[in-house]
């Protein structure tokens, strides 16, 4: 599979995998500028990203933490983030967001695959969370590129075509009546 993957290891924590320094130290200081503390993310050699890539990662993890944070103030959590800080998040609304802003196409997705029992991930405790994210970035980085075909402009019926002809002669024939009343009141 195409981009970078998360690796669960030991006790389920995620593992960022992507083998350049740099981006390793882009995604601890991207989750520190947002979230204040640095995530469980390591490192473990798979591939190099693109700035491309890179700039499509961030907007999705961007999208993770907006969300997160919006649930967790409905829920009225605890604001301490010793994690990735993504409790209380459901998949619906997470894959909706991310469809939205890529313009993809994600009615495939399997919500089942990513659905802990109560349908809330922790990335302290669920596996299945990486895999969301995994799947989110390799679906936006897919679609994000691919424009919508071009619309053909729609065909008019013989009626429609008439039917306009005949708003555009009522409207002359009212302006025109309009002037002659004007004409000989004057």
């Amino acid at each position: 599979m195409k981009g970078f993957h998360f690796q669960p290891i030991g006790n389920d924590t995620p593992r960022l995998c992507c083998c350049n320094t740099s981006i390793r130290r882009a995604m601890r200081s991207f989750f520190k500028s947002r979230i204040g503390e640095y995530p469980m993310v390591e490192a473990f050699c798979v591939q190099d990203l693109s700035s491309e890539d890179l700039t499509i990662y961030n907007r999705v993890l961007d999208i993770v933490v907006e969300v997160s944070n919006h649930n967790r103030d409905e829920l009225q959590m605890d604001s301490n983030i010793d994690d990735l800080g993504i409790i209380g998040m459901d998949a619906d609304d997470l894959i909706e967001k991310v469809a939205l802003e890529f313009n993809a196409d994600f009615s495939t997705f399997d919500f089942g695959k990513y659905c802990a029992p109560e349908s809330i991930f922790d990335f302290t405790y669920g596996s299945r969370s990486p895999l969301l994210i995994e799947d989110l970035f390799n679906a936006a980085k897919n679609k994000v590129w691919s424009d919508p075909p071009p619309r053909e402009p729609k065909q008019k019926t013989s009626s429609e075509a008439i039917e306009d002809w005949l708003k555009f002669g009522l409207g002359v024939g009212a302006i025109y009546g309009l002037l002659r009343l004007f004409k000989t009141i004057h």
